[in-house]
């Protein structure tokens, strides 16, 4: 707990204000892109898509790239987290201690995670209003929020596993923002097809695929992504211990 109270006092608060307002804007936008095209298009086409009135709220979300951006925003809340002591030339002096092995990045990663929990935690409930705003006709699909929620919460968790061992291995930091944007591009570009699937090979693509998913689908996803940021993980403790350098 030390570990998680030194680390969230050194982050920027502009990452928790990005996690609780960003959510909401964006699902403003969403909002306003309903009113207009649920009724008229998106209810018209439902036996197509074969989806619930609720999917079609969580598959709109795709106009405007929602779950996608997390790609984004986990790597810049790493960025932040880890870009503190270069700022102030400490990095050397929590290199010099055993507080860079036995608890730097998991600190880090726990308030990452916090950040991220924030962010999706604003993001459903703001889901949930906009739903109930347009006069979705069902009743609200809490097994769909609580199994989109997981999904989507263990693909960012994998994701900030995933960028930390990045700054382990390479020693830069800024390497996390590019790759952020083309695992953004990456998801778009082979996910949204004519056969939207589950792409089992891809992890970065889960998120995406969370509402659509089925129960044995879901456990599949979420076994793998707690796999995934173990060993991201421990590959990450491994090589901060081999060399503490990291730089901008």
């Amino acid at each position: 707990m030390k570990n998680f109270k030194i680390e969230w006092l050194k982050q920027p608060k502009i990452n928790i204000i990005i996690c609780l307002f960003l959510p909401i804007v964006l699902n403003l936008l969403l909002y306003i892109d309903l009113t207009f095209r649920f009724q008229d298009y998106l209810l018209l086409h439902q036996v197509e898509y074969n989806l619930t009135n609720w999917q079609l709220v969580f598959k709109e979300q795709s106009v405007f790239y929602i779950v996608e951006i997390v790609h984004i925003l986990v790597a810049a809340i790493v960025y932040e987290i880890y870009i503190q002591e270069i700022k102030c030339n400490a990095w050397n002096l929590v290199a010099s201690t055993q507080y860079v092995n036995k608890s730097v990045n998991i600190g880090k990663m726990k308030v990452a995670l916090i950040d991220i929990f924030l962010f999706f935690v604003v993001h459903f409930i703001a889901t949930l209003v906009v739903g109930k705003q347009i006069d979705v006709a069902e009743n609200i699909e809490w097994n769909l929020f609580l199994k989109s929620f997981c999904i989507q919460f263990l693909t960012a968790t994998m994701m900030v596993s995933f960028y930390i061992m990045i700054i382990c291995i390479i020693k830069k930091i800024f390497v996390v923002i590019p790759l952020s944007i083309c695992f953004f591009v990456l998801n778009i570009t082979f996910y949204y097809v004519d056969d939207v699937k589950l792409l089992i090979h891809l992890p970065f693509t889960y998120g995406s695929y969370g509402f659509r998913a089925s129960v044995s689908e879901s456990i599949e996803i979420c076994v793998i992504c707690i796999v995934l940021t173990i060993i991201f993980y421990i590959i990450a403790q491994i090589n901060l211990k081999r060399n503490h350098e990291i730089r901008l």
